[in-house]
Protein backbone atom coordinates (compact mmCIF):
# COMPACT_ATOMS: atom_id res chain seq x y z
CA UNK A 1 0.00 0.00 0.00
CA UNK A 2 1.37 3.40 -0.95
CA UNK A 3 1.68 6.00 1.76
CA UNK A 4 0.57 9.57 1.37
CA UNK A 5 4.22 10.64 1.37
CA UNK A 6 5.11 8.23 -1.47
CA UNK A 7 2.22 9.52 -3.58
CA UNK A 8 3.25 13.14 -2.96
CA UNK A 9 6.87 12.37 -3.90
CA UNK A 10 5.64 10.76 -7.12
CA UNK A 11 3.58 13.83 -7.97
CA UNK A 12 6.62 16.05 -7.38
CA UNK A 13 8.74 14.02 -9.76
CA UNK A 14 6.08 13.84 -12.47
CA UNK A 15 5.00 17.45 -12.34
CA UNK A 16 7.84 19.71 -11.18
CA UNK A 17 5.71 22.84 -11.38
CA UNK A 18 3.54 21.73 -8.47
CA UNK A 19 4.75 22.32 -4.92
CA UNK A 20 3.57 19.89 -2.28
CA UNK A 21 5.04 19.56 1.20
CA UNK A 22 4.37 17.43 4.25
CA UNK A 23 1.61 19.90 5.16
CA UNK A 24 -0.26 19.54 1.87
CA UNK A 25 -0.80 21.57 -1.29
CA UNK A 26 1.26 24.77 -1.62
CA UNK A 27 0.42 25.81 -5.17
CA UNK A 28 2.23 26.38 -8.45
CA UNK A 29 5.84 27.53 -8.32
CA UNK A 30 6.68 28.03 -11.99
CA UNK A 31 9.89 26.43 -13.26
CA UNK A 32 11.28 25.54 -9.83
CA UNK A 33 12.42 21.94 -9.60
CA UNK A 34 11.32 19.83 -6.61
CA UNK A 35 14.85 19.81 -5.18
CA UNK A 36 14.77 23.61 -4.91
CA UNK A 37 11.53 23.80 -2.95
CA UNK A 38 11.82 25.49 0.44
CA UNK A 39 11.41 23.36 3.52
CA UNK A 40 8.00 24.14 5.05
CA UNK A 41 9.15 23.69 8.64
CA UNK A 42 12.56 23.44 10.26
CA UNK A 43 13.89 20.00 11.11
CA UNK A 44 12.74 19.12 14.64
CA UNK A 45 15.42 19.31 17.34
CA UNK A 46 14.93 15.61 18.12
CA UNK A 47 15.59 14.71 14.49
CA UNK A 48 18.75 16.85 14.52
CA UNK A 49 20.02 14.86 17.51
CA UNK A 50 19.23 11.60 15.72
CA UNK A 51 20.99 12.87 12.58
CA UNK A 52 24.03 13.63 14.74
CA UNK A 53 23.95 10.03 15.99
CA UNK A 54 23.72 8.81 12.39
CA UNK A 55 26.74 10.87 11.46
CA UNK A 56 28.72 9.58 14.47
CA UNK A 57 27.94 5.96 13.55
CA UNK A 58 28.23 6.32 9.77
CA UNK A 59 31.05 3.78 9.52
CA UNK A 60 31.55 0.40 11.19
CA UNK A 61 34.91 1.82 12.31
CA UNK A 62 33.04 4.37 14.47
CA UNK A 63 30.73 1.84 16.14
CA UNK A 64 31.45 -0.61 18.92
CA UNK A 65 29.85 -3.11 21.26
CA UNK A 66 30.21 -3.87 24.97
CA UNK A 67 31.27 -0.31 25.89
CA UNK A 68 29.60 3.07 25.60
CA UNK A 69 32.87 4.45 24.33
CA UNK A 70 36.17 2.93 23.38
CA UNK A 71 38.63 5.46 22.04
CA UNK A 72 36.88 7.18 19.13
CA UNK A 73 34.24 4.45 18.84
CA UNK A 74 30.76 4.71 20.34
CA UNK A 75 27.85 2.35 20.72
CA UNK A 76 24.31 3.48 19.90
CA UNK A 77 23.56 4.65 23.44
CA UNK A 78 27.00 6.25 23.83
CA UNK A 79 26.34 8.25 20.66
CA UNK A 80 22.92 9.26 21.98
CA UNK A 81 24.45 10.44 25.25
CA UNK A 82 27.10 12.48 23.45
CA UNK A 83 24.56 14.09 21.15
CA UNK A 84 22.27 14.94 24.09
CA UNK A 85 25.25 16.48 25.89
CA UNK A 86 26.28 18.42 22.79
CA UNK A 87 22.91 19.64 21.52
CA UNK A 88 20.84 19.92 24.69
CA UNK A 89 23.54 20.94 27.16
CA UNK A 90 22.82 17.78 29.13
CA UNK A 91 25.35 16.65 31.69
CA UNK A 92 25.31 12.87 31.35
CA UNK A 93 28.82 11.75 32.24
CA UNK A 94 30.25 9.26 29.78
CA UNK A 95 33.65 7.82 30.55
CA UNK A 96 35.47 4.74 29.37
CA UNK A 97 34.59 1.73 31.48
CA UNK A 98 31.67 3.46 33.19
CA UNK A 99 28.77 1.24 34.17
CA UNK A 100 25.67 3.18 33.21
CA UNK A 101 22.26 1.83 32.27
CA UNK A 102 20.07 4.64 30.91
CA UNK A 103 16.41 3.93 30.40
CA UNK A 104 15.34 5.43 27.09
CA UNK A 105 12.13 3.46 26.60
CA UNK A 106 9.98 6.22 28.07
CA UNK A 107 9.75 9.96 27.47
CA UNK A 108 12.79 10.89 29.61
CA UNK A 109 14.65 11.45 26.32
CA UNK A 110 12.53 12.11 23.25
CA UNK A 111 15.31 11.12 20.76
CA UNK A 112 15.86 8.00 22.87
CA UNK A 113 12.14 7.31 22.69
CA UNK A 114 12.26 7.46 18.88
CA UNK A 115 15.22 5.06 18.86
CA UNK A 116 13.46 2.68 21.20
CA UNK A 117 10.24 2.79 19.17
CA UNK A 118 12.15 2.16 15.91
CA UNK A 119 14.05 -0.71 17.55
CA UNK A 120 10.81 -2.23 18.81
CA UNK A 121 9.21 -1.89 15.37
CA UNK A 122 12.12 -3.29 13.35
CA UNK A 123 13.22 -6.00 15.81
CA UNK A 124 10.03 -7.05 17.62
CA UNK A 125 11.34 -10.49 18.60
CA UNK A 126 14.46 -9.32 20.40
CA UNK A 127 14.39 -10.62 23.98
CA UNK A 128 15.88 -7.64 25.83
CA UNK A 129 13.95 -4.39 25.95
CA UNK A 130 16.82 -1.93 26.25
CA UNK A 131 18.92 -0.48 23.46
CA UNK A 132 22.23 -1.19 25.17
CA UNK A 133 21.73 -4.95 25.26
CA UNK A 134 20.40 -4.93 21.72
CA UNK A 135 23.46 -2.99 20.48
CA UNK A 136 25.76 -5.44 22.28
CA UNK A 137 24.01 -8.60 21.11
CA UNK A 138 26.22 -10.78 18.85
CA UNK A 139 23.41 -10.90 16.25
CA UNK A 140 23.18 -7.09 15.97
CA UNK A 141 25.15 -5.63 13.07
CA UNK A 142 26.24 -2.11 12.23
CA UNK A 143 23.66 -2.11 9.42
CA UNK A 144 20.92 -3.02 11.97
CA UNK A 145 21.91 -0.06 14.14
CA UNK A 146 21.81 2.29 11.16
CA UNK A 147 18.36 0.94 10.16
CA UNK A 148 17.05 1.78 13.63
CA UNK A 149 18.60 5.26 13.59
CA UNK A 150 17.22 5.95 10.09
CA UNK A 151 13.73 4.83 11.12
CA UNK A 152 13.94 6.93 14.28
CA UNK A 153 14.84 9.98 12.16
CA UNK A 154 11.87 9.25 9.91
CA UNK A 155 9.55 9.00 12.93
CA UNK A 156 10.92 12.24 14.39
CA UNK A 157 10.31 14.09 11.12
CA UNK A 158 6.91 12.67 10.23
CA UNK A 159 3.81 12.28 12.37
CA UNK A 160 2.57 9.72 9.82
CA UNK A 161 5.71 7.57 10.25
CA UNK A 162 5.54 7.91 14.03
CA UNK A 163 1.90 6.83 14.16
CA UNK A 164 2.64 3.94 11.79
CA UNK A 165 5.46 2.75 14.06
CA UNK A 166 3.21 3.03 17.11
CA UNK A 167 0.51 1.03 15.35
CA UNK A 168 2.95 -1.72 14.27
CA UNK A 169 4.30 -2.09 17.79
CA UNK A 170 0.97 -1.74 19.61
CA UNK A 171 2.63 1.13 21.49
CA UNK A 172 0.63 2.42 24.42
CA UNK A 173 1.19 5.96 25.66
CA UNK A 174 -0.08 7.18 29.00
Amino acid sequence: MLSRRAILKGILHLMPSIAVSNIGWLGVVGNTSPSELPVATPIPAEAQILMGIRKRLDSPNNWNKLAYMQGAKRCLVGSLIEELNLQQDAEIVLEEGQVFAPKFDDYSSIPGHYLYLAHKELFPDFVWRDLTRWNDDPETSHADVLRVVDRAIECACSLEAYEEAQERTNWVTA
